[in-house]
């Protein structure tokens, strides 16, 4: 429509009233972006920041100078489709609650909870002393966001800050609220405390995105109920993404707490992938906790080094059926009765393991697993090196578990002073399915075994190294931790071609890849046991008639004439150049259509295998000489 009437404009009007018009369009239509700028010295339009923000419109961005902005009540966005960014950076420019805050209750750093939009942005400063908000009448609401409080619909983006010792009974440094569907985007969180729940972020059934964010050494360790030294959900379903949590704690030497890195509950689904859960502790799940209908999506994570008395690296209970793929357990450590370096599972959370690796983890009972009650799936999944004191080096169940073990291989676990370094059931049958028990101290398997391999070598490529009495103490903000150190090399638990592990399987199913995320299963009439495939790939050979130049089937008169072509006249290509060799010598030359001529007319020799009849491979190729075999479609 636009260009119609510009296009007739042109025509019966001057340049200049077209300019003229055109500009008064655009003028009436467009709400350009104005630029305020904030300094402390004066020599701009705004000292403080909320100033800026009660001038701003919709599209107006406010650029802050460098300095210490001492703020007495939060800074509200108003719902304001606006950013706010630092221009000197999160070094030189920061936001900080005064000592004494206007209202006691209201000691956030900042407040959003107007419906802002995605692109109200703040970016580039650091953020610290924030003292949290009242945000409802429950005492659970009594005070929350330390620095960030964001509630009710509102899905700000926060990029680039760093929030530093700021504190709050929930979410430390932030806490989201109500539906709040806020992003944090490359933020560092640390050294930010909660009174009782999530040192750095709490969530209440809200579902922020947490991406390429460092949360390090954040706590809740001051109150009754401490759970989430770093993270705390209720009934929320965040996206964390390419993070780093590490040193983060919750408990004291007093008092227990609960999810050192992350504690998740209630109806809680996050989706983590690409994290590394690195040296946290609490009482129980010391790397993560999942508590009571909680389905966590968790890929490409490793959990190293954290540390519980049980769960050392994932704590999962009362239903949690959460699934974990290509993940890494790695030197967690569970020293209490409830066992489970690695991950312990409880009541009927049936989760899904699919090309895990666990291995340097030490527990009491359960070096890498501890089930009570539990069913999971354990699939394509390497468990090995891992250490008891006096249970299961790999896998402790009781109460019932009866878990399906399929494609994975489990060997050279270790139990210090028990009688199982593998698999002890009590009271449990697990399924065990192409799977591979061999070589744990001492031999240990029960349950259901199909298609496995059970306490025989099977020549793995390198068996790794381990040395179950090395640990190092680990200073987790002023708390001692022992944390194994028993892995001296990883090894390579591949299958040698010699293996007795090779085509054993007997039942068909699982995932079609192994532990590799690429090996294939299906290369042989039967599957190999373990989580690695031996499937070499070699080619299918090529098949054809010898003396058919023509490929077309059949030997006749014009193979030889083909073949002379080929040879002399350069008109004619030979799509198997096998069959075109007669006498198999390893070259097409002239003795080749001679010798097909003489046996069609004149009876003599038939070709060289695989012959004129029956299709077949080179099967008397001359190895330094290759020809090719690129189509002959008459023997498919």
């Amino acid at each position: 429509m636009l260009f119609r009437i510009v296009k007739g404009l042109v025509s019966s009007t001057s340049g200049f009233s077209l300019v003229l018009w055109l500009t008064l369009c655009l003028v009436s239509s467009t709400s350009y972006a104005e630029i305020l700028r904030v300094s402390l010295t004066g020599t701009q339009a705004f000292q403080d920041i909320q100033s800026a923000i009660n001038q701003a419109v919709a599209g107006d961005e406010i650029i802050v100078e460098e300095g210490t902005y001492q703020v007495e009540r939060p800074i509200d966005y108003q719902g304001k489709d606006i950013a706010i960014r630092s221009e000197a950076g999160v070094e030189t420019t920061i936001i900080e609650m005064a000592p004494n805050a206007l209202v006691p209750t209201q000691a956030s750093l900042f407040i959003f909870d107007k419906n802002e939009p995605e692109t109200a942005i703040l970016e580039g400063f650091t953020l610290q002393n924030g003292r949290g908000s009242q945000w409802g009448n429950d005492p659970f609401e009594a005070n929350g966001g330390g620095a960030i409080l964001v509630l009710d619909q509102s899905k700000p983006t926060i990029r680039a800050c760093v929030f530093n010792d700021n504190t709050a009974s929930v979410g430390g440094a932030v806490l989201c609220g109500r539906g709040a569907q806020p992003t944090f985007d490359n933020c560092l969180f640390q050294q930010n405390s909660a009174t009782f729940l999530g040192g750095a972020i709490g969530m209440v059934e809200s579902d922020p995105e947490i991406i390429n964010c460092d949360i390090l050494e954040n706590s809740a360790t001051q109150g009754d109920v401490l759970a989430g030294g770093g993270v705390y959900g209720f009934s929320s379903s965040p996206t964390i993404d390419n993070c780093f949590i590490s040193f983060n704690l919750a408990g004291t030497a007093d008092t227990p707490g609960e999810g050192g890195g992350c504690y998740f509950e209630l109806n809680s689904s996050p989706t983590i992938s690409r994290c590394s859960i690195i040296t946290n502790a609490a009482s129980i799940g010391g790397g993560m906790l999942f508590f009571q209908d909680c389905s966590p999506n968790i890929t490409q994570t490793e959990f190293v080094t954290n540390w519980s008395t049980g769960g050392g690296g994932v704590l999962l209970n009362q239903m949690c059926p959460a699934t974990f793929e290509d993940c890494d357990f790695i030197s967690n450590a569970a020293f209490g009765t409830l066992g489970g370096g690695g991950v312990l599972i409880a009541s009927q959370s049936d989760a899904e393991f699919k090309r895990c690796f666990f291995s340097g983890n030490d527990a009491v009972f359960g070096g890498a697993f501890q089930l009570f009650n539990s069913s999971p799936v354990i699939e394509n999944t390497l468990v090995v090196m891992n250490t008891a004191e006096t249970g299961a080096g790999a896998m402790q169940m009781s109460e019932g578990s009866q878990p399906r073990i399929i494609h994975s291989t489990i060997s050279d676990n270790v139990s210090i002073e028990g009688d199982g370094g593998g698999i002890v059931c009590e009271m449990s049958n697990p399924q065990i399915i192409n799977s591979i028990v061999s070589g744990n101290s001492p031999e240990s398997i029960c349950g259901d075994v199909t298609g496995s391999l059970v306490n025989e070598d099977p020549l793995f490529v390198e068996r790794g190294e381990q040395n179950p009495d090395d640990f190092f103490l680990i200073d987790i903000q002023g708390l001692e931790f022992a944390i194994p150190a028993h892995l001296i090399s990883l090894g390579d638990y591949r299958l040698t071609e010699d293996s007795p592990a090779i085509d054993i399987g007997e039942v068909a199913e699982g995932l079609s890849d192994d532990f590799t995320g690429e090996g294939m299963r299906e290369c042989k009439s039967l599957f190999d046991a373990g989580a690695f495939a031996f499937c070499v790939d070699i080619p299918a050979p090529e098949i054809f008639r010898r003396g058919d130049t023509d490929a077309n089937g059949a030997l006749e008169i014009t193979d030889p004439i083909n073949n002379l072509a080929f040879q002399f006249l350069g008109t004619f290509t030979p799509p198997c150049m096998d069959a075109a060799d007669f006498d198999d010598n390893g070259k097409v030359e002239i003795t080749d259509p001679i010798a097909n001529l003489s046996h069609q007319f004149l009876g003599t020799a038939p070709p060289a295998p695989p012959g004129k009849d029956t299709c077949g491979p080179d099967s008397t190729a001359v190895e330094e000489v290759e020809l090719t075999c690129e189509s002959y479609p008459a023997c498919f």
